[in-house]
């Protein structure tokens, strides 16, 4: 049984193709032309799973391609309370977002009984609270690090930064290290704060095209932080099985 995993992001397309279960390939592509996003998957298949937090009007593109394309109609999760052993209260689930949804009961999976943060760097960066009892408890939205940078840029006409972009704490006399380095500090700074606030909790799981970099920055906190890039993928995973029993 061959499965493709889809994540379909503000920014990129992140896929996964499992062989009986395990993870065989994987990779990701910058939004483009729907049509020639989904000619650069991985082909045959035999099923096919869509996480997504495009608009409807682009799922239903995606997944017509999907179909025309790969000959298989996309398994879509809905959000819902209770599935995978995370609670929402106080939140309509469909109003919460599908990826952080999907990253929250990834890390519940990943962290049973416990109390863990999630982080999601991604277009946006998400923070997000479950308690040891499986409840989410709320979180906080911020610009992610690349729109970060791009507000600063857009507001220096003499400012450019380079491809290739080193993040480094501290304080730095160039105003391109400088302007990466208040990113990243601000970034990893939320983190530690919140965490240091959290009573019990275990860890901090983060995921994200940015996820890495701000686990090599997070400091100052007695619990680990892991970075976990599969998040989503495995929060799905867990929602399909859970929809296959019912």
């Amino acid at each position: 049984m061959k499965t493709l995993d889809l994540d379909a992001g503000n920014s990129r397309l992140k896929w996964r193709l499992l062989c009986d279960g395990v993870v065989v390939s994987c990779g990701a592509i910058v939004n483009e032309a729907i049509g020639d996003m989904v000619e650069k998957l991985p082909r045959p298949v035999d099923r096919c799973r869509l996480a997504s937090v495009r608009s409807a009007a682009v799922n239903d593109q995606l997944c017509t391609q999907i179909v025309s394309q790969l000959a298989v109609l996309p398994w879509v999760p809905e959000p819902a309370t209770g599935l995978g052993g995370l609670h929402l209260t106080g939140e309509s689930p469909d109003r919460l977002g599908c990826d952080r949804w999907l990253a929250m009961v990834g890390a519940v999976a990943y962290c049973p009984g416990e109390t863990v943060m999630v982080v999601d760097c991604g277009t946006a960066m998400t923070v997000d609270l479950i308690c040891a009892e499986g409840f989410f408890q709320g979180g906080m939205i911020c610009p992610g690090f690349e729109a970060m940078l791009q507000a600063v840029v857009r507001s220096a006409d003499r400012l450019s930064l380079p491809q290739d972009r080193a993040f480094v704490r501290g304080f730095h006399k160039h105003t391109v290290p400088a302007v990466l380095s208040g990113v990243i500090s601000m970034a990893a700074a939320l983190v530690e704060r919140e965490a240091q606030k959290t009573e019990g909790l275990a860890c901090v799981l983060v995921c994200g095209g940015d996820g890495a970099s701000l686990v090599d920055h997070v400091g100052a906190i007695d619990v680990p932080v892991v970075y976990k890039n599969d998040l989503i993928f495995k929060g799905l995973d867990v929602v399909h099985r859970c929809a296959e029993k019912i």
